[in-house]
């Protein structure tokens, strides 16, 4: 967090939000941040993002003109750092446009205190936590816990059908029979 020209803390939602309401851009608070929405609150040393290449480059000026620098990156993620060290880093990652598109129909409001910012639905949350373990099995220790709290903090919204579908579609095998084997 940072003081403002008016001596108010800031952190770098407030700075997401307000760069975003300027100009508007198509982006989705996932990670950590969008977790809390859900009920699950854990520690985060960042903010994660989801826009695709298209809508990249107006993401980019938003946070250069808001003291971000780009300090890394691959062709699906870069990370953005803000020359102050009490704002988050600012983690973009790349989608195509009908992921995107599909994520952000069903998206909900970002209601914790970053008006204008929206997050995926929870199962999409979900498959994208499914994803990432797919694809580098060393996050597991990382985005497992995380899905097992989603789904215990928020058992209504996922049927066991539903969530064996996510886990066949975005997930890498046997997650279902792991994940199922810490659930009540």
């Amino acid at each position: 967090m940072i003081l403002n020209k008016d001596h108010e803390m800031k952190t770098a939602l407030d700075v997401l939000s307000q760069a975003v309401a300027a100009k508007p851009t198509r982006l989705l608070i996932i990670g950590g941040h969008a977790m809390q929405v859900y009920g699950v609150i854990r520690q985060t040393l960042d903010v994660d993002c989801l826009v695709t290449d298209k809508d990249l480059p107006a993401l980019r000026e938003l946070l250069t003109n808001a003291g971000y620098r780009e300090v890394s990156g691959t062709d699906n993620f870069v990370r953005f750092r803000h020359k102050s060290p009490y704002l988050m880093d600012m983690d973009v990652l790349l989608v195509d446009a009908s992921t995107f598109d599909h994520l952000h129909q069903n998206s909900r409001e970002y209601s914790i205190d970053a008006p204008g910012l929206r997050m995926p639905a929870l199962q999409h949350l979900i498959a994208l936590k499914l994803h990432a373990l797919k694809n580098a099995p060393a996050r597991e220790t990382k985005d497992l816990p995380d899905i097992l709290e989603l789904l215990k903090r928020n058992p209504s919204v996922l049927s066991e059908k539903e969530f064996a579908c996510l886990c066949e579609r975005f997930g890498p095998a046997g997650i279902m029979k792991k994940i199922k084997q810490w659930l009540p």
